[in-house]
Order: C-alpha cells, then structure tokens, then sequence
C-alpha cells in the first residue's frame, strides 16, 4: 500500500507542476503577443505574435512525435525482454530471433514484389511493342499483296486490250 500511495503522490505533485507550467508559459505567451501588437502595430504585431505561436505549436508536436516513437521503441524492447524471461533464455532469445527474420523476409517479400511490378510492365510494354510490330509487318504485307494483286489484274487488262 505505501508503494501505491506514494506513486499516486508523486504523480498528484507532477501534474500541479505541470499545469503550473503551462499556465506560466501562457501568461508569457500573451505577455509577448501585447508587446509585439504594441512595438508594430496592431496588425502586423497580431500576424507576427500568430506566427511565432505556430512556430512553437509545430516545433512541440515534432517533439511530441519523437517522444511517442522513443516510447513505442522502449515499449517494444520491454516486450521483448519480457517474452525472454517467460520462456526462459534460449527460448526468448530464439522467439526475438524469428520474430525479427519474419520481418525482415516479409520487407524482402514486399520489395520483391515491387520489382516483380515493374519488371512485369517492362515485359508488357516489350509484348506490346512486338505485337503492334507484328501487326504492322502484317498490314504491310497485306497492302503489298493487294497492290501486287492489282499489278497482276491491271497488267493482264493491258494484256487483254493489246492482244484485242
């Protein structure tokens, strides 16, 4: 019970501090947006105080991110220290291994398949390319057999009226 009541308490005493940190960094906050507003003016000190207030916004929700992937990390290391000791070392320590293994081949699977993608449509556009070929040495010959055709008949015609 005392190691309860004294994690509550220190979490009780955080959370006062905390609050009383941000309502300091308010304070401060509108204290330099009224200085700004006064130095240039109403508005361009408005536009400025603004921007400076997104600047920070950004600027600690890029911590906060960082902070969350460094938790999620610790959380995944904690895990892993965890499966280790329920299932003995040798155990664990093999369970980690494969675990690892399995994502590395399922990322090696994926980029495979990417490559598969594009050399795929490489192979496509090559078949394409030969087909539309083919059709054009097809239509070619054809024309050439017509046109031979018609040689033939326009040639047996001037035969005929020669011969007449």
């Amino acid at each position: 019970v005392g190691l309860v009541a004294t994690v509550f308490s220190e979490w009780h005493r955080l959370s006062r501090q905390s609050s009383r940190l941000r309502a300091r960094a308010r304070a401060h906050d509108s204290v330099q947006s009224m200085i700004q507003r006064w130095e240039h003016g109403d508005k361009f000190g408005l536009l400025l105080s603004t921007i400076q207030c997104w600047q920070r916004v950004a600027a600690v929700g890029a911590k906060e991110r960082r902070r969350i992937r460094l938790k999620q990390s610790a959380h995944r290391s904690v895990e892993l220290m965890l499966q280790q000791w329920e299932r003995g070392s040798a155990t664990g320590l093999m369970r980690t291994v494969f675990s690892y293994w399995r994502r590395l081949g399922d990322a090696r699977a994926q980029r495979a398949r990417k490559r598969r993608g594009a050399v795929t449509l490489g192979h496509r556009w090559i078949q394409g390319k030969a087909a539309n070929l083919m059709r054009s040495a097809y239509s070619q010959w054809q024309q050439i057999v017509v046109e031979a055709k018609r040689g033939i008949v326009r040639a047996r015609q001037r035969d005929k009226m020669c011969s007449s």
